[in-house]
């Protein structure tokens, strides 16, 4: 019997090398921005972490992101906040 339940050994390497990459890039928020974005997200959070439509515009002018990605951001960030608060 294998060690690895049925699997051979070599599926058991490509979904552990599949579940690290989705580990990584839960860290990266969103996915491909520069510390300077993330900083002016999260003072921008820690200003008004539920921000009107022309704030969202502003923050994506000013960080060069999408408005979906500024709204995804703070979306999660809500949801860790309350994640800790619990």
């Amino acid at each position: 019997m294998s060690q690895y339940w049925g699997t051979s050994p070599n599926e058991h390497f490509i979904r552990s090398a599949t579940t690290s990459k989705r580990k990584a890039r839960i860290d990266q928020s969103p996915r491909g921005s520069t510390l300077d974005q993330r900083e002016a997200l999260r003072r921008a959070f820690e200003a008004e972490n539920r921000p009107g439509e022309e704030h969202i515009q502003l923050l994506a002018k000013e960080t060069g992101l999408s408005e979906e990605s500024v709204k995804g951001w703070f979306d999660y960030a809500r949801k860790r906040l309350n994640k800790r608060l619990y």
